[in-house]
């Protein structure tokens, strides 16, 4: 039995995006990032990319803050942005 997916979208201004990755992975030409979604009520979205499993697991079972760098919480599902220099 496969666990059921939920499709969600992270909205970010680029700029802002290259900011946060520049500081978690250092200024690289290509971009590799894990972007984890939790599924509880209020889902959080978390960049994990290079941290230790133990850690990342702690992180999403809420056993440790999520470092605000690496909080993507408040682009989930952030469609309002897109419509705010209308």
């Amino acid at each position: 039995m496969t666990a059921a997916m939920d499709t969600a979208a992270i909205i970010v201004r680029p700029e802002e995006l290259v900011r946060r990755f520049d500081q978690i992975h250092g200024k690289k030409d290509t971009i590799q990032s894990y972007l984890r979604v939790t599924r509880e009520a209020e889902r959080r979205c978390i960049e994990s990319r290079g941290l230790k499993k133990k850690e990342e697991r702690a992180i999403v079972y809420n056993e440790l803050p999520v470092p605000e760098i690496r909080d993507f919480s408040k682009y989930l599902n952030n469609w309002e942005s897109i419509f705010e220099s209308w």
